[in-house]
């Protein structure tokens, strides 16, 4: 907001004589009630100006102060005094500048009456203010400018509560890292370049902390949270700076592997993942000692779909957590057929015991030395109406990981 000083100092001059003028007019002319009234009507709009909840600023043509409110001196930690010595622009930050100084611009060429933005500034501290700014030109009777009448509402507090907001949308507040729903977005992303780069893919973690519930139940909930925060931690260190690590909930966490050319590379992340825990972590003068199972899932076309890509990672997340943890496992599609099978027997068991499918079968136990019964086995058998006969193998297992009851049998 600039304008040339020197016409704004002929312009002041002027308006300043025709004031006296008009002024020793009125107390010829008017009678003293009518001066009386004048005089307070000034003083009036002065402390109003001064007094104002809103920052007020009056400034030359240059942009340096000639005036300022209460409420503006206190948002940037100066005096008024001080104020009159400085530029508009002292307080402003760099990359605003030249925003101000073109909308400025506009109200001298008279393209806007006023103009209303949100800037940055800062204060004598050096700390950050974010401001609504409305600036407005003003024009004596001729209607040539004279001054610039700008007011500030801080919006610092607000712009701090929406980084925030939007920092608990898109972060886990233990770890600091990305969230699902920013993880599954990120994920979007780099499936939609892979036909950009067909012959890189991307890959999806799965990853969940072997016997974590352990922890929890022994050591306590806060020992936990310092787990999984020194578990991040050395997870970021396996990976590169272009990768995605997110906390999805409890102990599991997501890796997202972009631009790696094939299995080999994401096989060689896991294995600096398992390398990496194999050092015990201190926590409160506790040492711990813990592993990691990881699942998962490769992405060759933008034709994939996110959820789907988390689904499969985590069925194989499932598999190596059947065969004991401490490893990967890369899906297959036969998977998603045993994870499917296994959920219709965990749905049936119910109903199973409802209809009374299962059946006790006792199986003689026989001393070989005598010949003689000296005992039994029971057995479970579960014959399915559609299925046929299941193995105790396979829905022992599931009803026991579901909590299914065999009251009555």
């Amino acid at each position: 907001m600039n304008f040339d000083r020197a016409e704004s100092a002929a312009n002041l001059d002027i308006s300043h004589d025709e004031m006296i003028q008009t002024r020793q007019s009125a107390a010829v002319a008017a009678p003293p009630t009518a001066v009386d009234a004048a005089a307070i009507n000034s003083k009036t709009l002065r402390q109003i100006f001064q007094l104002s909840p809103i920052g007020m600023t009056i400034l030359d043509l240059d942009g340096h102060f000639l005036s300022a409110n209460q409420t503006f001196s206190a948002a940037v930690g100066t005096r008024e005094l001080d104020l009159l010595a400085r530029s508009f622009e002292d307080f402003t930050h760099p990359e605003d500048v030249a925003l101000l100084r073109s909308l400025g611009g506009q109200l001298l060429r008279g393209r806007r009456q006023h103009f209303q933005i949100e800037t940055r500034h800062c204060n004598a501290a050096q700390e950050a203010l974010h401001v609504s700014l409305t600036a407005t030109l003003i024009r004596d009777t001729l209607q040539r400018p004279i001054c610039f009448l700008v007011q500030v509402v801080d919006l610092t507090e607000r712009k701090w509560m929406e980084a925030k907001l939007r920092h608990h949308a898109f972060y886990d507040q233990l770890t600091g890292l990305a969230n699902r729903f920013l993880f599954v977005n990120r994920l979007e992303q780099a499936l939609m370049r892979l036909d950009r780069r067909p012959a890189l893919q991307c890959a999806v973690l799965f990853l969940d902390l072997d016997r974590f519930k352990s922890v929890n139940e022994n050591l306590g909930h806060a020992i936990g949270d310092q787990l999984l925060v020194a578990l991040s931690k050395r997870l970021e260190s396996c990976i590169r700076r272009c990768d995605t690590l997110a906390r999805l909930g409890g102990d599991e966490f997501a890796i997202l592997l972009e631009e790696v050319t094939g299995l080999s590379d994401v096989t060689a992340v896991c294995n600096r993942i398992h390398e990496a825990l194999k050092a015990p972590f201190q926590l409160s003068y506790e040492e711990i000692f813990t592993s990691i199972s990881i699942g998962v899932v490769c992405a060759v076309s933008s034709s994939q779909i996110a959820s789907d890509l988390l689904r499969s990672a985590d069925t194989a997340l499932y598999r190596a957590k059947a065969q004991g943890g401490a490893c990967h496992t890369v899906f297959e599609k036969t998977m998603h057929q045993r994870a499917a099978a296994l959920w219709e027997i965990a749905n049936q068991s119910q109903l199973a015991i409802q209809r009374q499918e299962l059946k006790i079968r006792y199986q003689p136990i026989i001393a070989l030395p005598t010949h003689q019964v000296v005992g039994f086995e029971a057995l479970i058998r579960w014959h399915h109406p559609q299925h046929g006969s299941i193995s105790p193998a396979e829905f022992i297992p599931v009803m026991e990981e579901t909590g299914v009851s065999f009251t009555g049998y």
